[in-house]
């Protein structure tokens, strides 16, 4: 019964989430459309002609109408098509599930850093509440919050690149050691 229950939520919220995705889907379209062409930038480059351009732009559908390139896009993207990267013009997916292992690995890592944290630290202020602890506890928390994650991302790997390789001798850098910083380089004596 409450299993039948638990499977009725996940099945309503899982299809709650499809309009999400694409209403998301719709907006970050939007927001790439009205930066313009990304090859108006390659017109300045000497050494792309007009032509290259212009097949380019056709290559990747920027000549069409807005609203059919979102629906190309789409289209492809339920079937499991992302298109493929200007840059390396490697398929989109493939470079998603070449970096998916670190990110979840990155990902599970915060979570139980956070955790191991924020599980002590509140249970704690509960048993003390009103106390000093509890109002430090308060203001780190809304410190934390307000901290844009970028900023802070920028500030923990430049602490760990000061404090974590400063201290360990030259070595092959673990893959979790991967993820705090840049990669390891042996450093010079």
């Amino acid at each position: 019964m409450v299993g039948d229950v638990m499977i009725g939520f996940i099945i309503r919220r899982s299809l709650a989430a499809i309009p999400v995705l694409i209403v998301a889907s719709i907006i970050v379209f939007v927001l790439l459309v009205v930066g313009g062409n990304p090859l108006e930038q390659l017109k300045q480059n000497p050494a792309f002609r007009p032509q290259d351009i212009a097949r380019l732009t056709k290559e990747y559908g920027w000549d069409k109408p807005a609203p059919q390139q979102y629906m190309t896009w789409a289209k492809g993207a339920v079937h499991g098509d992302f298109g493929k990267s200007i840059q390396t013009q490697r398929p989109a997916l493939e470079m998603i599930r070449e970096r998916l292992p670190l990110t979840l690995m990155l990902t599970g890592a915060s979570m139980l850093f956070s955790l191991l944290i924020a599980i002590p630290v509140g249970a704690y202020v509960a048993i003390r509440k009103y106390s000093r602890a509890d109002y430090v506890a308060t203001f780190g928390t809304f410190v934390m919050m307000a901290t844009p994650s970028f900023f802070l991302a920028l500030l923990l790997q430049l602490l760990f690149r000061i404090a974590l390789f400063t201290v360990l001798p030259p070595m092959a850098c673990p893959p979790g050691l991967l993820l705090l910083a840049s990669p390891c380089r042996p450093r010079a004596a």
